[in-house]
């Protein structure tokens, strides 16, 4: 398991390279080694996406199939759970999704921010409400978005930072409202806010690794 594990409502979630997301209790089951109490199949190999629960769905990327995979939280009902819906985020997908206001953003391997329905489509499968565009040359989306003062920001493996309207643009295909360009070859850690401070750490595959700090304006 290359994810994080997340824990929620007294269960811990994680993914795994075979393209399962695993439901454990929190407080174990008295035992050495415990079962889950339910798995999901998400059918192809989870990596570096960490689960984000929110109003009882969990959701996780799956990289070779490109797909955000949405499970009821509390499982089926059975030992094994098909996801309630899927979203076609693209190629590659190895970003940890964000949920806030009613919408999942997850970025992908094609360079784009997918933002979709965190209520799904009523389909089995759905597309993005709206995609965010990066410009200059592109790489993939490993970030986790991070959501604040309606702004969604995002780093990207090519030495960029980007900051998108949360709530669209209006069309399809939205660019990025404010970037940056770092020092670092790979940007692939969250950016976190606290009190209007933006942080980025950039990658340790560069020289000197470094925090990027800004001071974002009216937030």
């Amino acid at each position: 398991m290359n994810n994080a594990p997340t824990v929620a409502n007294g269960i811990v979630y994680a993914g795994d390279s075979t393209g399962l997301l695993y439901a454990f209790s929190a407080d174990g089951c008295g035992a050495p080694t415990c079962d889950p109490l339910w798995t999901g199949t998400a059918g192809a190999a989870i990596y570096a996406s960490t689960a984000a629960v929110s109003h009882g769905v969990v959701y996780i990327g799956s990289y070779w199939d490109g797909k955000l995979n949405a499970f009821a939280a509390d499982g089926c009902g059975a030992a094994t759970c098909a996801p309630l819906w899927k979203g076609n985020a693209g190629t590659y997908v190895d970003s940890s999704p964000a949920v806030a206001g009613g919408r999942v953003y997850i970025g992908s391997g094609d360079a784009q921010l997918k933002v979709f329905d965190a209520a799904g489509c009523g389909q089995a499968t759905c597309a993005p409400l709206w995609v965010g565009m990066v410009s200059g040359s592109q790489a993939t989306i490993e970030s986790p978005p991070m959501i604040a003062n309606g702004v969604v920001y995002v780093g990207e493996n090519n030495t960029q930072v980007f900051a998108f309207k949360a709530d669209g643009c209006g069309r399809r295909m939205c660019n990025s409202i404010w970037s940056f360009i770092t020092q670092d070859p790979i940007v692939n850690s969250s950016p976190v806010m606290v009190n209007g401070t933006l942080y980025v750490a950039g990658s340790n595959f560069g020289i000197t690794p470094e925090l990027y700090v800004f001071r974002i304006p009216g937030s």
